[in-house]
């Protein structure tokens, strides 16, 4: 059943719901929900979503940007849907196909080439970075692949301005000038720091290591086998079209406010590209089905490290960790108290794990929770620095959904 476009509180919105028309074929029984609580998930969903633009109305003096989400549910996407603008100007609406700048969450797509990699043999996450790129300069300490991979290295994030730079690269390496040259933060292993300059190195050791190029086996080795089709690198002569025009809140003024342009191909690794909520879903369904690295391998990648004082980093082999209380504090921001209190209950005893993402005039949440058989995850992307702090409320809906079909057994 494809519902039509129509109107929600000024909003456009296209969903599409166990459709044949979005290539989703569901076995209702293996997920435990039918299409009466999926009908009643999805409505209180597009009242989180409906709440979510009434603030950005409230802020940005009756203005607001586009949202697109999309969920799925043991082993299946249930639910895509665009809302609001891709250009306000222009009352150009959201889908389902239309992209947006990912962010970080290009480290998590990142992720599997390095267990990949691993795996034939071309790879040891542990050993020196320069023996797969001997190119980057010495530093007073050496450090690993992980090490990058879990922000425990020393390289150091953004200075001043860097986030926004619109200038082109050709390559990986030729990126890594702005930053290769300066000292180590700490010594490798004693702290947690993030850092995106840390990924961007991370995928010169991949080419370094593999002969490949990592644009290229991004696409053989994550997207194709993902099923990913609206998933690309920015800033390239074939980047497609079909991009929302991307917003910042002007505080000062109360409007949104179109954002400068930038060049992302400065770091595809760490946040350099444009996707779709369904596509971030297809590979989160890849990688639970061992279409991407083996299972055992996923649970690994999932773990949190430590420094070497043994605290945790709630951070994986990209992929962050115990997500939920975060998305919960950001969703506080926006709705009621008793609101925010049903869903923390719902995930009571889950696991979350997944990845943020924010870019020049974009953001994006990318979270899944876990209990001991089922595996709910949302993908909410948006074209404004404002994000989608409703994502973790929808998880919710499709999670209290199925828990309540399991209850009646």
């Amino acid at each position: 059943m494809l519902l039509p476009t129509k109107i929600l509180a000024g909003s456009v919105l296209s969903v599409c719901l166990l459709s044949s028309a979005c290539a989703v074929e569901p076995e209702l029984n293996a997920c435990q929900l039918d299409e009466v609580a999926l009908s009643d998930a999805i409505a209180r969903s597009e009242a989180w979503v409906d709440g979510y633009f009434s603030l950005v109305e409230t802020l940005a003096g009756g203005e607001h940007h586009g949202t697109s989400v999309a969920v799925s549910a043991c082993g299946q996407i249930v639910w895509q849907a665009g809302f609001g603008f891709a250009d306000i100007e222009a009352q150009t609406p959201v889908t389902i196909d239309t992209l947006f700048r990912a962010g970080s969450v290009a480290k998590t797509l990142t992720s599997p080439l390095l267990v990949q990699a691993e795996a034939r043999g071309e790879l040891d996450l542990d050993a020196d970075i320069r023996t797969y790129f001997p190119a980057f300069p010495p530093k007073e300490h050496e450090f690993s692949t992980r090490q990058l991979a879990g922000h425990t290295a020393g390289i150091r994030h953004y200075w001043g301005d860097e986030f926004a730079s619109n200038v082109a690269y050709e390559t990986v390496s030729d990126g890594l000038v702005i930053f290769q040259d300066d000292p180590l933060e700490f010594e490798p292993g004693t702290q947690y720091s993030y850092s995106s300059y840390g990924w961007n190195l991370l995928s010169a050791v991949v080419e370094g290591a593999t002969g490949r190029d990592y644009l290229e086996l991004m696409q053989t080795d994550v997207f194709d086998p993902a099923g990913m089709d609206s998933t690309f690198a920015e800033g390239r002569a074939d980047t497609p079209g079909g991009q929302v025009t991307y917003y910042l809140y002007d505080q000062e003024n109360q409007a949104m406010v179109v954002a400068p342009p930038v060049n992302n191909s400065i770091k595809w690794a760490s946040g350099g590209f444009v996707s779709t909520p369904t596509d971030l879903l297809r590979f989160g369904l890849a990688m639970e089905d061992g279409t991407l690295v083996s299972p055992e391998a996923y649970e690994t990648m999932r773990e949190t490290m430590r420094t070497a004082d043994g605290a945790a980093t709630n951070y994986g082999l990209g992929w962050a960790i115990d997500m939920i209380p975060r998305q919960l504090q950001r969703s506080a921001q926006i709705y009621s108290e008793e609101d925010v209190a049903r869903t923390t209950a719902i995930f009571d005893g889950m696991i979350s794990y997944g990845h943020t993402g924010g870019s020049m005039g974009s953001t994006t949440i990318f979270l899944s929770a876990q209990d001991d058989d089922t595996t709910f995850t949302v993908a909410a992307m948006s074209n404004s620095g404002i994000g989608p702090a409703y994502a973790v409320s929808v998880l919710g809906e499709f999670v209290a959904a199925s828990q309540a079909a399991r209850a009646v057994e």
